[in-house]
């Protein structure tokens, strides 16, 4: 059973934190009922991928499911396990098997499938297995009173245990399966920041950070390695990768004018000391867009550091590998962007050591694409067109995140 380590709740989470654009279709409609499972008859068996779609919290209805957990197999064919939802919702798929989660369980996915109660609020920012059927997640549960409180969810074959943690964490990533964040400073570490000279927001977005260990404290509450200064800048990030102990995103930062910049970002995540670097491309390589929908954030997975560069998809397809020392960056290859519009499509990705994987809608939402290439050579390994998920997406679901079969 869940133990909750605190007694007070806080609001709703603010409405502006579901980014992705829901589907135009009727959100009484019963998608993916031909496809649809019980718990009992699921396992992994088959499986190549898995995708969590899932309704907006603040489209959430009393009754029927709020989103489904889809499992692809080898040859394209879907089955979908039913949930309550999870706005933003989160998997990982390692060799101990496939963990997520909804509002009121914690799922752990393998040769059968194993549901722990787990009642938590309705926005995921993290989520990471650690073997015999044990994950970590976290949730964010918006403003209270002083600040900002996420949920750290840990569940283990003994139950789920939720401690509430300070601050809103833009960015999340597993370092050797301890969970670190980066936040705007919030509630006591507001004031902190204050006294210490830093200033919290500036004209466009955040000024200053806080690097918080966000498990494994003894209290279970969060611990701050530090608050930092940082350029004015956006930055979000739901599976940064970790590797060696430091922590790299990508940032949009703005100069007096509101003009972006992308950079890429490394912490060491026991001094919250950080390194930073413009993302310079070759002089005959298209620039970046940095338009009305800004730097593209979520092209990357904790798979995407390999030999000191940090690989990641730009919107408009290209896949780019960033030197984590000096910025410089060069096009690997492109991915299909089947119609993808960052305006009206949706899309997740997902690296693992060899390969990327990458589920897209068209900008139309009557196709949704499952592809893999070759990490290396940009080869396109496999190819599966899914209608019915892109009639799912046509009911008010949305795609939240994509997993594959660990290599």
């Amino acid at each position: 059973m869940l133990a909750r380590n605190t007694t007070w709740m806080v609001l709703p989470l603010v409405l502006g934190l579901g980014l992705a654009t829901a589907g135009c279709g009727q959100l009484g409609a019963q998608p993916l009922k031909k496809n649809v499972v019980v718990g009992s008859e699921l396992s992994l068996d088959g499986s190549i991928a898995a995708i969590y779609l899932s309704r907006q919290a603040r489209e959430f209805r009393e009754s029927g499911p709020n989103g489904y957990l889809v499992l692809v197999d080898g040859q394209g064919e879907i089955k979908a396990l039913e949930t309550s939802g999870m706005d933003n919702a989160q998997t990982d798929w390692s060799e101990h098997g496939l963990v997520f989660a909804d509002t009121a369980n914690d799922y752990h996915l393998q040769d059968g499938l194993h549901t722990t109660p787990s009642v938590k609020t309705d926005y995921q920012q993290a989520m990471s297995g650690s073997g015999a059927g044990s994950s970590l997640g976290l949730y964010n549960d918006g403003f209270n009173e002083t600040g900002y409180t996420e949920q750290a969810v840990g569940t283990s074959p003994d139950g789920a245990v939720l401690y509430d943690v300070e601050g809103y964490y833009q960015v999340t990533g597993f370092c050797d399966g301890t969970l670190f964040g980066l936040a705007e400073p919030s509630g006591a570490y507001a004031r902190e920041a204050g006294l210490s000279g830093h200033e919290s927001v500036g004209t466009y977005a955040f000024r200053s950070l806080m690097l918080s260990r966000l498990s494994g404290t003894p209290s279970g509450a969060e611990r701050v390695i530090g608050i930092r200064t940082v350029d004015e800048s956006s930055q979000d990030a739901t599976d940064a990768p970790c590797v060696e102990g430091r922590l790299h995103h990508l940032a949009s930062t703005y100069d007096a004018g509101g003009t972006a910049t992308p950079v890429i970002r490394s912490w060491d995540v026991e001094t919250a000391t950080f390194t930073q670097h413009e993302i310079v491309l070759s002089p005959e390589a298209q620039a970046l867009e940095n338009g009305d929908y800004g730097f593209e954030m979520h092209g990357y997975s904790r798979d995407s550091v390999r030999e000191s560069n940090l690989d990641w998809v730009a919107v408009d397809g290209r896949v780019m590998s960033t030197n984590l020392e000096t910025g410089r960056t060069k096009v690997l290859f492109a991915v299909a962007v089947d119609d993808y519009d960052v305006a009206s499509s949706q899309r997740s990705v997902e690296f693992t050591p060899t390969s990327l994987a990458v589920v897209t809608s068209s900008q139309d939402g009557k196709a949704v694409s499952f592809v893999q290439y070759d990490r290396y050579t940009g080869e396109e390994l496999r190819r599966f067109d899914l209608p019915d998920v892109a009639k799912a997406l046509n009911t008010g679901l949305v795609l939240t995140d994509l997993a594959v079969r660990p290599d």
